[in-house]
């Protein structure tokens, strides 16, 4: 067994959420006649219930902003809280402190809240105490000094796979996407059971002897890009995992997110491609679902979308009534409007009502 199997089996630290509790004791003291409190102790008691109570009704306040109350279906988040793990990959060459600090907190004050997503976590090859760093990740499983950046969503997969070892699904995303998380539990809640794995598809090329246009031996492999976010079944992840070492000496020039895929399916389908079944060049990626073996990419996968909410509506094949899993390349500003969207009760999450809603909504 590679040291990439012994690791995930043998580390499973279950993360536990931390609550603080304050009391106060009073003393009730007398006034100068014996007989109850004076002003002055009565005005001490106002102040302190105000310096108490006030505080803790705007931390309340600032849960329930970002609270999941929009769905009608409170198992759906439920099962986001203990079965699902998700991390968001923040790259780039120009990554600070303060960027870094400015993107979490978009983030998490948005769709990836404590609350909505308990065991959540953000990779970088920066150092940073809010951030797991890849390089560490790499040196703990001794690969060569090129790996943080080649095979980053592998790390950061690997990290998720071993420290929540409650999920059973994975998500993996960028620091630009923003995952309508509601109805990614609607897609997850009624995925098969098994080897399962699925994103905004495209075809690898120039990777692992697929040629530019993503054709070896008359069929093209399917990967789903970070962009509109990765989801992985446990079985897949553990599957791909256990052969991990042999697969990546053979990526060569593949990009971080093909190798996620090539690595799926050298191992977890034994040398079974994920692909459309085409035998002449030219063929477009077929619209019905691609299912070989136990792999699955459904037919919902063109609903994670690797461009911002405007350019998907302009899609004149959408299908209006279907509902949108992630949308990329992001803005805070689109975070936010984005949010406000998704946070309120009235809604369907549509491409349908978020067109009215884009299109209404004050500039």
């Amino acid at each position: 067994q590679s040291t990439w199997g012994r690791m995930f089996v043998s580390n499973s630290s279950a993360r536990y959420r931390r609550a603080n509790s304050h009391e106060s004791d009073f003393e009730d003291r007398k006034g100068a006649d014996g007989t109850g409190f004076s002003i002055a102790n009565f005005m001490i008691v106002i102040w302190v219930v105000m310096f108490l109570c006030v505080p803790a009704l705007l931390f309340r306040v600032t849960l329930t902003h970002h609270s999941p109350v929009h769905t009608a279906e409170p198992e759906l988040w439920e099962m986001l809280k203990h079965r699902v793990a998700i991390g968001v990959l923040l790259t780039g060459r120009n990554l600070t402190q303060q960027t870094i600090d400015e993107t979490i907190h978009t983030i998490k004050s948005t769709w990836m809240s404590d609350e909505r997503v308990p065991l959540g976590s953000f990779f970088s090859e920066v150092e940073h105490s809010n951030v797991l760093n890849l390089g560490r990740i790499a040196k703990a499983k001794n690969w060569n000094a090129s790996a943080p950046q080649s095979s980053s969503q592998i790390l950061a997969l690997f990290a998720m796979l071993t420290q929540s070892p409650t999920a059973d699904y994975f998500i993996l995303a960028h620091q630009s996407s923003y995952l309508i998380l509601e109805n990614i539990a609607r897609l997850i809640s009624a995925a098969p059971h098994g080897l399962f794995y699925t994103g905004r598809p495209y075809f690898v090329s120039d990777c692992f002897g697929f040629d530019e246009k993503g054709w070896d031996n008359g069929h093209r492999m399917l990967f789903a890009s970070l962009c509109g976010g990765i989801i992985l079944s446990r079985d897949a992840a553990e599957n791909m995992f256990l052969g991990i070492d042999t697969c990546l000496g053979d990526m060569g020039s593949c990009k971080p997110d093909m190798r996620v895929s090539v690595c799926l399916n050298r191992k977890a389908l034994a040398q079974t491609h994920i692909h459309t079944h085409t035998t002449a060049k030219g063929s477009d990626l077929s619209p019905a679902s691609d299912v070989i073996g136990h792999m699955t990419i459904l037919d919902q996968h063109r609903h994670f979308h690797s461009t911002p909410p405007l350019e998907a509506l302009a899609n004149p094949n959408l299908d209006l009534n279907m509902r949108p899993y992630s949308f990329c390349h992001l803005t805070g500003t689109d975070f936010e409007s984005i949010r406000q969207f998704e946070h309120d009760p009235s809604r369907e999450l549509t491409y349908a009502t978020l067109s009215r809603y884009l299109h209404d909504k004050p500039t």
